[in-house]
């Protein structure tokens, strides 16, 4: 998984040969290289997306995703030290995305918990991961909040792909899920599953 996340994220072989956390593969480039070459000839996708990201900057100095975020590059630098810039060329639209995504789900769970009156306070966002705050009481039907609150969670990031098509014309097919958890503290937490709505 980490040489998968960093290979998507614009890990090189020299990278990988130089990083403590794989010296237990192999210190040797080349045999990076191998193992690079091996997964892009599985994932021609994954390489072939690599390769138009690289091209489109090298071409026009800018990404644009689907959502309208734009990333411009200096393309001078580029062609110079592309050894610096194509890591930050595969990463940002992910990175970006990924930000971007998380938004769509953020915006849906707090739209329809303001239609249900819900008192929970959203405390914090941060990359991938949402805190809120809700008081340990129950709504008028005798249900807790925190339910409440766990399931539009779940349900805002399941629908993420239908309001990516919505809101920007795009297939998004990846089927998205939440780990959600709920407890007293963030040291006292317990995973939350759909059955329990």
């Amino acid at each position: 998984k980490v040489f998968v996340f960093k290979l998507l994220y614009g890990g090189s072989a020299y990278g990988f040969s130089k990083q403590h956390d794989f010296a237990h593969i192999s210190t040797n480039i080349k045999v990076w290289e191998k193992l690079i070459e091996t997964f892009y000839t599985k994932y021609k996708g994954v390489y072939n997306w690599h390769k138009d990201l690289v091209r489109t900057v090298v071409d026009t100095g800018r990404l644009v995703m689907p959502t309208g975020r734009e990333f411009v590059f200096p393309i001078k630098e580029v062609l110079d030290k592309m050894y610096l810039w194509r890591p930050k060329i595969l990463n940002y639209p992910v990175q970006g995305t990924g930000a971007d995504l998380v938004c769509i789900g953020r915006v849906t769970a707090a739209t329809r918990l303001k239609r249900l009156w819900c008192p929970a306070l959203w405390i914090s966002t941060v990359h991938d991961s949402v805190d809120l705050d809700v008081p340990n009481e129950l709504d008028n039907s005798g249900i807790p909040w925190y339910n409440i609150v766990c399931k539009v969670i779940h349900e805002s990031i399941s629908d993420i792909p239908t309001n990516f098509y919505n809101l920007f014309g795009v297939k998004f097919d990846l089927p998205l899920q939440a780990t959600i958890s709920y407890g007293p503290t963030l040291g006292d937490l317990k995973t939350w599953v759909p059955s329990q709505s």
